[in-house]
């Protein structure tokens, strides 16, 4: 599904048991659509978002929720800033339950002998 610039991409399971599991995601300008209703010289300009929407979403029991503008998302700068960016993306819902997330630090760990 397409999401544009001043939308949210909202992720939900219906059941209890059920959990998020991000299948597919790209942001930017992938293709004429809902979003991008003509082609300025930029449609194509598009990344792979899934990362990003994992870490965000998938795994979660109530689901997640995320601005298209979001700086997590913005920070892919998949195209010029000048031009409107959007986000198209698909989940599933499985059965299952988060036991844990590891969250990992990108600082350095300074050890000292």
């Amino acid at each position: 599904m397409e999401y544009c610039q001043q939308e949210k991409f909202a992720a939900r399971c219906e059941q209890a048991n059920e959990v998020v599991l991000m299948e597919s995601a790209r942001y930017g300008r992938s293709a004429i659509g809902r979003c991008v209703r003509q082609d300025l010289g930029y449609v194509g300009c598009a990344v792979d978002a899934l990362p990003t929407l994992d870490a965000h979403c998938s795994g979660r029991p109530g689901g997640c929720e995320l601005s298209i503008m979001d700086p997590a998302l913005r920070s892919l700068k998949p195209c010029p800033t000048d031009v409107t960016w959007h986000l198209e993306a698909a989940y599933t819902c499985v059965p299952g339950k988060l036991l844990f997330r590891l969250t990992l630090s990108t600082h350095s760990l300074m050890v000292q002998k």
